[in-house]
């Protein structure tokens, strides 16, 4: 069970801390991306950003029909950090995922949308608080972008349970993204995301990286920006929308249970 953290990031990591090798990949961060022309480079100028050591940034083109792909291989050739892949066909988000993972070698690993972008310092302070917690997943609060208003950015999630596991299970923290993973957790059963799954395969991804029962911590720090859709389905999308919702929550709670 995780430790009370403090809550502001601090820039030295205390007397006796592990010193981090330079030369081992300390992150990999996953992204799947389809077509993002107007968005992938500024999530991965925010990626890039973070100042953590040696990281890999696998970026998944999904078969984009717009010009995502010529943007990941653009920054592929300026930054050695980007391992661009793209997939044979276009096949969802899990199988860019999935893809990702079958390469990643970072001791850590996170999960970040194409369309979203990390805070300044936040790779910092979650693999701090990693770090001297010693644990195996780490959680934090996360903030929402508003391209209707500007791209105005605000605080969203307000988690407070005073332990690493209670906030992991408090109300609406179920989201990949504002965590970070020890990559052995989720390799140790091999965990993929399921690639038959319309909606929800995030969630019993993540149900069942818990079902590994990790050391948790927390920081309250957000340490992620989720940009809010612009667009909406038409009345008729909505209902197929609900139907997958329905059939992702069934099979997450069925599998997970069985477990």
């Amino acid at each position: 069970m995780g430790r009370k953290k403090v809550q502001r990031p601090r820039p030295n990591a205390k007397p006796g801390a592990r010193a981090v090798d330079p030369n081992k990949i300390r992150l990999s961060v996953v992204i799947p991306a389809y077509d993002l022309e107007d968005c992938i480079a500024d999530c991965l100028d925010s990626v890039l950003a973070q100042d953590v050591g040696k990281i890999e940034v696998i970026v998944v083109d999904d078969r984009s029909t717009d010009g995502t792909w010529d943007t990941i291989c653009s920054y592929a050739k300026r930054y050695e950090q980007i391992v661009p892949i793209q997939l044979p066909k276009n096949a969802g988000p899990s199988a860019a995922r999935n893809a990702a993972l079958d390469v990643a070698r970072g001791e850590w690993g996170h999960f970040c949308d194409g369309d979203d972008s990390v805070p300044e310092g936040a790779y910092q302070e979650l693999l701090r608080v990693a770090e001297e917690e010693h644990a195996d997943l780490v959680t934090g609060n996360y903030s929402r972008r508003y391209p209707s208003e500007n791209g105005a950015v605000r605080p969203f999630s307000h988690y407070c349970a005073p332990t690493g596991k209670e906030r992991c299970f408090e109300s609406g923290n179920t989201t990949l993204w504002n965590k970070l993973y020890r990559r052995s957790l989720i390799e140790k059963q091999h965990l993929r995301f399921e690639t038959d799954m319309r909606c929800m395969e995030d969630l019993l991804f993540y149900n069942q990286l818990l079902l590994e029962d990790p050391t948790f911590a927390y920081t309250d720090m957000s340490v992620y920006i989720y940009t809010e859709p612009v667009t909406r389905p038409s009345d008729g999308n909505i209902r197929f929308a609900n139907m997958d919702c329905a059939t992702g929550f069934d099979k997450t709670w069925r599998t997970t249970l069985s477990s």
